[in-house]
């Protein structure tokens, strides 16, 4: 696949995704991204807006887990311009008290001159709520 077709695109920044590195990351994102996550839990943002707090998550979000390894990539193909979508698999571990994390995901971006301006990633909310030891 292109790298600078959106599957690539998607596909680069998902592989760096569990690195919870900002310098890394934000460099794929364009000028004003938005990242969504419309399964997540009590306490985190469904929504985040800007780079600034897109940084910031990040850091939070990286803080979170002791380790976290992404898989199974598989993008796919899509009718509209500048879109992509992936499914992944995720393997890890929590912080603070260590719990196995895994978790299925199905992702989507636009990509706009080889950058993400604008992320969606759906996952298995209950995962999350057994890893971090939450009530269901």
């Amino acid at each position: 696949m292109d790298a600078q077709e959106p599957g690539g695109v998607l596909e680069r920044f998902l592989g760096v995704l569990t690195g919870f590195d900002a310098e890394v990351l934000m460099p794929l994102l364009g000028p004003e991204p938005t990242l969504e996550f419309p399964y997540a839990t009590d306490g985190l943002p469904r929504v985040v807006s800007g780079r600034d707090d897109i940084e910031k998550f990040w850091h939070t979000i990286g803080r979170m887990f002791r380790e976290l390894h992404v898989y199974d990539i598989r993008t796919h193909a899509m009718v509209e311009d500048g879109m992509a979508m992936a499914t992944w698999r995720s393997d890890g571990t929590t912080a603070g008290k260590p719990r196995p994390y895994r978790n299925t995901y199905i992702s989507l971006a636009r990509v706009s001159d080889g950058l993400i301006d604008w992320y969606c990633e759906y996952f298995d909310p209950v995962a999350g709520l057994r890893a971090f030891d939450q009530q269901i």
